[in-house]
């Protein structure tokens, strides 16, 4: 016999049935019969004396106060104990106190549940069952996982003030002023072009292009004539014309800080009754390039190759004799690209070869001038740019870094659209390498090429991120967290990607073996730059349809989630207002960066290229290229930072709340263990 508080004996007895003894009797009918709000009595009494205890918790104990035998090990196993957070077994027979569950100071910890009937308890754990709810500690406490999808922790966006929200948005909007500050008023314009008006010149050697290279001034300049005209009262053949350019102009100097030298070829072609020009017709030009360092220093031959370009001119005037000599209006035709400015002279000698067995330039008119129009980057624009590169990578990089970081930490794997930000991550951080910084001292002609591709990557994944982002936001879908679930969708992306590849390499790859080489001189290579354009413009817009199609699920979902928001329980809720503010914003500052890109395309191509306030000077297109790139960087920036897991979990309320449902979870499996048990102590 062992005494117990309130006056009151009780023993131990295996065989007996479980009995309340009186003085227990009395406070158990007590509380059922004042319900609810006694039970709310109780919780603020008991919150009262835990305050003035120093805000420990309150703990909710069996009601059972005496002291009691633990079973026998066989009776009672010490698997149930250790899974219920219960002391160290003791010996059998030793006396010791009926467990204890803490709980929260909660009028909802404090109401009696476990003085409910057994019935109604077994009730309640059969609908749990059908209902399929597993109460383990690993669901309580780590929260299972959807189906098709994992358990996403609260990002820093949903967690985040709106006053510190307003304070990054205002810093992103600073960086991105500056940077179109800095194009405007401190980089020139992006690039330059200069007009080149070749010089006839006389050469009768043979093979004269293999062994001499004409020079159109200078000490050494060749023997030039003014017109054709007066190479007929000389017999001057037409294969012994040789029109020279020299890049640059005299006086000045190419450098690597130009990066690359792009030309369009211009013919002036009279008109002559007796040598016009057919239907169809091709020039064909041989063009030897050559290059030096010095200006007393021989040519190197860097190229030379055969070029045909076919003619599309008009002659607005009668075909008349009264009208002979004017000029006939042609489009310009592609002429030379070269990926890197390595030296600081260049020399062109073209030739018009004649055969009229073969066909070779007849019919094309009487070619009477050529004319160049050579296009560079601006040295002062290409160190603006190689600053913000430089600039730009390590901050890519270390919020990149940081956000995979914060990823690893968490005790689960990450989700899809985890991992998709940090490849758009992975992506940005390759464009804004500056590599370009080694073509100042190498000669890398593959620069154009390499660019094109980076900027390919990104653009891809970009897409995919938009496309991925709408469908793990769409609520209650069961087919998520996996990239297979989207080929649909981006499928057209890897499709027109490819294709833009593929006409990519057809153009600037081989014009690294000859920089005269366009895909547009021939009817095949025509039909071919045509096919992957039609398909790749194709890919894009089955793409926007796909993607307005989900955005258009998205809110479908959102607006009949927050009819039903307000019945749902608070930590679901939070869960799917979370969700919906995520989408609204990414939507808001996504459909913001693609109009601000449009916006100033359109305004580079209307405009003269700069706009003049006074004494300042605007230079709109280098604004253009240094504010969106940097727009871009601020993007991708910001959704590393916002949507990365935040170490709060949907916010301290929310959590507390799902610790409170854990244990009372807890305390009502303990509970429905101990009724269930066969050989249960007697009091």
């Amino acid at each position: 016999m062992t005494p117990v508080p309130g006056g009151t004996d009780c023993q131990r007895d295996p065989g007996a049935r479980r009995q309340h003894p009186p003085e227990l009797e009395a406070p158990h009918r007590r509380a059922r019969g004042r319900g609810r709000e006694g039970g709310r009595e109780e919780a603020r009494e008991g919150g009262r004396e835990e305050e003035r205890e120093g805000g420990r918790e309150a703990t909710s104990c069996d009601p059972l106060p005496c002291s009691f035998k633990r079973p026998q090990a066989a009776e009672r196993p010490q698997s149930q104990l250790r899974a219920l957070g219960e002391p160290e077994p003791a010996a059998p027979g030793e006396s010791v106190r009926a467990p204890c569950v803490l709980v929260p100071s909660s009028p909802r910890s404090h109401t009696p549940e476990v003085l409910q009937r057994p019935e109604r308890r077994q009730g309640r754990r059969e609908r749990e069952r059908r209902e399929g709810k597993k109460h383990t500690l690993k669901h309580l406490f780590q929260g299972g996982k959807k189906k098709g999808g994992a358990k996403m922790a609260g990002a820093i966006i949903e967690n985040m003030s709106t006053k510190k929200l307003c304070v990054v948005g205002g810093i992103l909007l600073v960086f991105q002023i500056i940077a179109f500050l800095v194009g405007g008023l401190i980089a020139p314009g992006p690039t330059t072009a200069v007009s080149y008006m070749s010089v006839k010149c006389v050469d009768v050697r043979k093979n004269h292009h293999k062994t001499k290279w004409l020079m159109p001034w200078g000490p050494n300049q060749c023997d030039k004539i003014r017109d054709i005209e007066e190479a007929i009262p000389r017999e001057i053949e037409a294969n012994d014309i040789v029109f020279s350019v020299h890049i640059p102009l005299p006086s000045m100097e190419m450098s690597p800080w130009f990066q690359f030298m792009l030309f369009i070829l211009q013919l002036d072609i009279a008109f002559k009754l007796n040598n016009q020009i057919r239907e169809n017709a091709e020039v064909s030009m041989d063009v030897s390039l050559a290059y030096r360092d010095d200006m007393f220093a021989e040519w190197t031959e860097m190229a030379h190759e055969r070029v045909p370009r076919k003619l599309k001119c008009t002659f607005t005037s009668p075909k008349t004799p009264e009208y002979e000599g004017r000029y006939y209006e042609c489009d310009v035709l592609p002429f030379m690209e070269i990926g890197s400015v390595a030296h600081k002279y260049y020399l062109l000698n073209i030739r018009l070869p004649v055969n009229e067995k073969k066909k070779i330039n007849v019919g094309i008119g009487e070619i009477k001038d050529i004319q160049l129009v050579g296009i560079h980057q601006n040295g002062g624009f290409t160190k603006v740019w190689f600053a913000m590169k430089t600039f730009l990578t390590p901050s890519i990089f270390i919020i990149m870094v940081w956000y995979w970081r914060r990823i690893t930490m968490m005790s689960r794997p990450p989700v899809l659209l985890e991992k998709v930000i940090f490849a758009l991550g992975i992506s940005m951080t390759f464009i804004n390498i500056p590599v370009e910084w080694f073509s100042i001292g190498f000669d890398w002609t593959w620069m154009l090429l390499f660019g094109d591709i980076r900027q390919g990557i990104f653009y891809a994944m970009l897409l995919s991120f938009w496309i991925i982002f709408c469908g793990e936001h769409m609520m209650d879908q069961h087919e998520r967290n996996h990239i297979a679930g989207y080929w649909k969708q981006v499928g057209p992306i890897a499709v027109g990607s490819f294709c833009l590849f593929i006409f990519d390499m057809c153009e600037r790859g081989v014009q690294l073996t000859n920089p005269f080489y366009s895909i547009w001189t021939t009817d095949v290579g025509t039909e071919l730059a045509m096919a992957f354009i039609i398909v790749a413009g194709i890919c894009l817009c089955l793409y926007f349809l796909f993607l307005c199609f989900m955005v258009f699920q998205v809110f479908r979902n959102i607006s009949g989630k927050q009819s039903s928001l307000p019945a749902m329980s608070k930590v679901r809720r939070l869960h799917y207002e979370g969700l919906i503010f995520r989408f609204k914003f990414l939507m808001l500052i996504t459909l913001a960066c693609a109009a601000m890109t449009v916006i100033f395309f359109i305004v580079s191509q209307v405009t003269e290229g700069h706009w003049k306030w006074g004494g300042v000077t605007v230079q709109v297109n280098s604004a253009f290229f240094t504010g969106i790139y940097g727009m871009w960087n601020l993007y991708v920036f910001a959704l590393m930072f916002l949507y990365a897991p935040s170490h709060k979990n949907y916010g301290e309320d929310q959590s507390n709340a799902t610790i409170s449902e854990s244990h009372d979870e807890l305390k009502l499996s303990f509970y429905l263990m101990e009724s269930n048990t066969k050989r249960s102590p007697t009091i």
